[in-house]
Order: structure tokens, then sequence, then C-alpha cells
């Protein structure tokens, strides 16, 4: 009952909002609730598509802020050498509360709160870890939870290991 309801409320905001190709798959019953459900999140967060959309590319991430340093120009982090370690913020900077506020305001109605992911790669022996801050942004229609998650933050390992030293 709740999935032909999710799907009842994605058929409707593609008739009235989708593509002619998505109205088209709808009506073959070839249309994916998980597209429709990106759409309906693309659509609801359009006001805030100038913000960079968080990207889950960690290993690509820190090699590349790794790479920037001579003593680690040479470093591979693969996606199974990546270590990552999350956890909900409960302050924020001044920055980080200004793209809260803009999402707040762009598109009311969104919940929200600030990841923090550090990123580090256990296979290179002192390399520095990365730190990133997220803004999770959610908001409900309906029985469907639409969900974006923009970058707030990226730190350079001096931070992160001040950082993670004042946390411990």
């Amino acid at each position: 009952a709740i999935r032909a309801e999710r799907m009842r409320v994605v058929h409707e905001w593609v008739a009235a909002h989708g593509t002619p190709d998505q109205r088209t798959r709808v009506a073959a019953g070839m249309f994916p609730i998980e597209d429709g459900i990106d759409a309906m999140s693309k659509g609801a967060f359009e006001p805030v598509a100038h913000l960079t959309e968080y990207v889950r590319d960690g290993a690509s991430r820190l090699q590349a802020s790794l790479r920037g340093s001579p003593n680690f120009a040479d470093a591979i982090v693969s996606p199974d050498a990546l270590t990552v370690r999350t956890r909900q913020l409960t302050d924020a900077t001044a920055a980080q509360w200004a793209v809260m506020e803009e999402i707040r305001t762009a598109v009311p109605g969104t919940s929200l709160f600030l990841r923090e992911r550090v990123l580090s790669a256990a296979a290179i022996p002192d390399a520095p870890s990365m730190r990133m801050i997220t803004v999770v942004a959610t908001k409900k229609v309906g029985p469907l939870t639409l969900r974006r998650e923009f970058v707030a933050a990226n730190t350079t390992s001096t931070e992160v290991t001040e950082t993670v030293a004042r946390i411990a």
C-alpha cells in the first residue's frame, strides 16, 4: 500500500512537471520510482542548484588532495583503501550556517543537519586526512522523502588533525 501511494505521488508529479520522455515511460509502465524521486528532488531543490552537490567520490577526492603535496605526489587511493568516519555535527561555523540558512530560505519546509566526513588512507603511511562538511537537506512530500546533500566546507590534514585532537 505504501509503495502504491509513493508511485501515485510520483506519477502525479510526472504528469504535472515531467519531461515528455518521463510521461511516456510512466504511461508505458516503464518508469522506475527511483527516477521519479530523483526528478522530484532535483525540482524541489532547484532554487539552490548553484550550490555544490556532494558526490560520493572520496577516494578520488582524497587522492587529488594528497597529490597536491610534494610528499604524496604519486599517491594512489583506491576505494577499498579509503576509510571514512562520519558524524552529525552539533555546531556550525558562520559560513556553514549561512549555507544552511540559504537552503532553509530557498526551500521552505526542509530539514537540515551538518555531517562531517573524515577521509583517510591507512595504506599510505603518514598521509594526511581530509575533512568534509556537508549539509544534508530533506523534504517530505506525502510518503516520499526528497534528499540532497551539499558541500559546506573542505579542509586539509592540518585542520583535520587539530579537529580530531580536540574531539578525542
